[in-house]
């Protein structure tokens, strides 16, 4: 009921206004999202910062205000046609999938009725959606996957990404091994979202992170940045501190975004 109150009143409302108004509830009112807030200080105005699953575009507004550029990848056609519509000037959209390898693929988007739950969108095969309860069915499409080796590596010969921001649903590994040039390179610094109930190969993840020199950080406490690893970050998304997290508790202990950082 509230998810279909919630999309008749965006239909009311401009999507620059709502799009404005998500930003500051995100970014600034309690409980704001500590991870958009923690971003800003690795971010640069003469670099570039990419985002992989924009979805609605809050990140990548965030991204947009301390960088140069921001490059913004979803494939989901209806939230980049919305990205389209209240991207800053300074931001690049690119309707496709970030994976290993080019081609096309499918995109799950769950439905909780006839309502779009958007920002859990996947191409990931092993995201079965075993938590999420109110998925009632899916809408697919077919989309065009690309790496963001081919995709920005020749673009960017005379600039540098300091921050990729990875929000795949399960996919994030497949994310990464696609731009392990990219990353060789520039070494920027990565934010993650990596949960194992998505089906995310979270200790390869940190495995490939850590041979390839980046260190792994968390908000534990929600305000500085902690050590953290594989094991620690299973125990910080436990059944109870998930049952709270999806029952919209302000201090549910769940964890799942990681800050990877360049070593030096």
């Amino acid at each position: 009921m509230l998810g279909h109150l919630r999309e008749a009143v965006r239909g009311t409302i401009p999507p620059k206004v709502v799009h404005a108004y998500r930003v500051v509830r995100h970014t600034m009112l309690w409980p704001c999202e500590q991870e958009m807030v923690a971003a800003r200080q690795f971010l640069a105005p003469d670099k570039v910062a990419v985002d992989v699953g924009a979805n609605v575009g809050l990140f990548t507004a965030v991204l947009a205000r301390r960088s140069k550029k921001v490059i913004a990848f979803e494939p989901n056609p209806d939230c980049a046609e919305h990205l389209r519509e209240v991207a800053p000037r300074n931001c690049e959209i690119i309707a496709k999938a970030v994976s290993d390898r080019e081609g096309t693929t499918v995109l799950r988007v769950p439905i909780d009725g006839d309502v779009p739950m958007h920002a859990l969108a996947t191409i990931e095969a092993a995201n079965r959606y075993g938590s999420e309860t109110r998925v009632t069915g899916f809408v697919t499409y077919s989309v065009e996957k690309v790496t963001l080796d081919d995709t920005l590596l020749p673009a960017m010969a005379a600039e540098r990404v300091a921050f990729i921001n990875i929000d795949a649903e399960g996919h994030e590994f497949a994310v990464l091994r696609g731009g392990e040039r990219l990353i060789a390179r520039h070494r920027p610094v990565l934010l993650v979202e990596l949960e194992y109930r998505h089906g995310a190969q979270v200790k390869e993840v940190f495995a490939w992170l850590e041979e390839r020199g980046y260190v792994p950080r968390a908000l534990i406490d929600r305000h500085n940045l902690a050590v953290i690893d594989a094991a620690g970050l299973h125990d910080l998304q436990d059944e109870a501190r998930l049952a709270r997290q999806l029952a919209g508790s302000r201090h549910s202990g769940y964890v799942n975004n990681i800050f990877f950082l360049p070593e030096g």
